[in-house]
């Protein structure tokens, strides 16, 4: 991957991935910046959200299980909180196929941020 960052003053940064795609990263209004933006914090989690779905949706081709639907909800520390570490409880929800029926699966995981 080729990631480049430029910011454009305050908080705000325009975020490229090398294919194409950009977001724009800033704070809210009541911590500083213009909201012009998801938050890098909000970012990190949206991305942990696709990894999950990501990888749910390969193992499933890889397995041959067909699903009509998969929605996911992480649940996260409020903004402007200093953590040292972060608990994220994940609820996922999957539609399988032929006889579709909703399944919640609640899974907890917790990240690590600084020494242990």
């Amino acid at each position: 991957m080729d990631v480049r960052g430029a910011w454009k003053g305050g908080f705000e940064t325009r975020l490229e991935d090398g294919r194409s795609h950009a977001v724009t990263v800033d704070l809210p209004v009541d911590e500083g910046g213009q909201n012009a933006g998801t938050s890098a914090l909000e970012l990190g989690v949206l991305s942990l959200a696709g990894c999950i779905t990501t990888i749910f949706g390969l193992v499933a081709k890889k397995r041959k299980l067909v699903f009509t639907g998969l929605t996911i909800s992480l649940k996260t520390c409020p903004m402007g909180v200093i953590f040292e570490r972060a608990h994220i409880p994940v609820e996922v929800t999957i539609e399988i196929s032929p006889t579709p029926r909703r399944e919640a699966h609640p899974v907890s995981g917790h990240s690590h941020i600084g020494p242990d």
